[in-house]
């Protein structure tokens, strides 16, 4: 009886908390004078990348007087690690500059590529205190990625990302053969996406998406929980609390863009990156 009195308070607290800091942020984000069109930029590059990625759009922007912030967070050699490391990284670094800086106080937008494109909606999701405006995703690893035996998909796998993204010892992708590819490579992957070591290590184990679902979100500790399907106990308050607050702080946007094309090349499907339309529709 007692267990179900703390729990039923603590379901209170949770629930209380959430509406308080969901009216007080719709308060803010009605209460932004200044267009859309004038508010400053950040830059989230993707995976082995740097803020100079950013540089087409950085000329573009600052030629018309606005404020381009191309993230240092995690650059190079540093992005190849868990994406889950990197979340509160590019949170420190993005309130670090706008605290102090009168520029930001009426919002700012998010721009992110290939991985940084699904990090940029995991900051927005994971930082309460945003003023992100809008989120564009420029071919954004938004809801994973699977590769099938079709060369121009695996042959990106095997030749570029897998030996960029995971060090020989790990998984040698130059010991597979072609016959391997349908079925084998798939297989050796997933069973290391499993590895909760693995998964904390590198950001490929956050973004390989196997196509059983079940298995999928029992194991990946950063997409279900991105796309708000990770499974919660009945009893896990903290659970439950964290998804009410990843919808209540992404649905704060006032507009979200995904962009993706068949002539990707990289990520696959590429109409992953455009996964977040279901994800809306589930959770709204």
């Amino acid at each position: 009886m007692e267990f179900r009195k703390s729990l039923l308070a603590a379901a209170v607290v949770a629930f209380a908390a959430y509406a308080y800091s969901s009216l007080l942020s719709l308060y803010h984000s009605n209460h932004s004078t200044v267009p859309d069109s004038e508010l400053p930029v950040f830059f989230f590059h993707g995976v082995t990348g740097n803020a100079t990625n950013g540089r087409n759009i950085k000329a573009n922007l600052t030629a018309e007087g606005r404020v381009f912030v191309g993230l240092t967070f995690c650059e190079n050699e540093c992005s190849v690690q868990s994406v889950t490391a990197q979340i509160p990284m590019a949170i420190a670094q993005i309130r670090s500059i706008v605290q102090n800086d009168p520029r930001f106080d009426k919002g700012y937008h998010f721009v992110g590529h290939s991985q940084g494109g699904g990090l940029a909606r995991a900051v927005v999701e994971n930082m309460d205190d945003h003023k992100v405006h809008s989120l564009v995703s420029l071919a954004g690893v938004q809801n994973g990625m699977f590769y099938g035996p079709q060369p121009e998909d695996m042959s990106v796998m095997i030749n570029v990302l897998g030996p960029q993204l995971l060090t020989a010892d790990v998984m040698d992708f130059s010991s597979y053969s072609k016959a391997d590819w349908r079925g084998k490579v798939q297989r050796d992957l997933s069973a290391l996406g499993a590895d909760p070591t693995l998964q904390a290590k590198y950001s490929l184990m956050n973004m390989a998406r196997p196509p059983v679902k079940n298995y999928f979100v029992g194991t990946n500790q950063y997409l279900p929980s991105l796309n708000n399907i990770n499974h919660c106990g009945w009893y896990d308050v903290g659970c439950h609390y964290t998804k009410l607050r990843h919808r209540r702080n992404f649905l704060r946007l006032k507009a979200a863009h995904f962009f993706a094309s068949p002539h990707d090349g990289v990520v696959g499907p590429w109409q992953h990156s455009l996964g977040t339309a279901l994800f809306l529709r589930k959770r709204c």
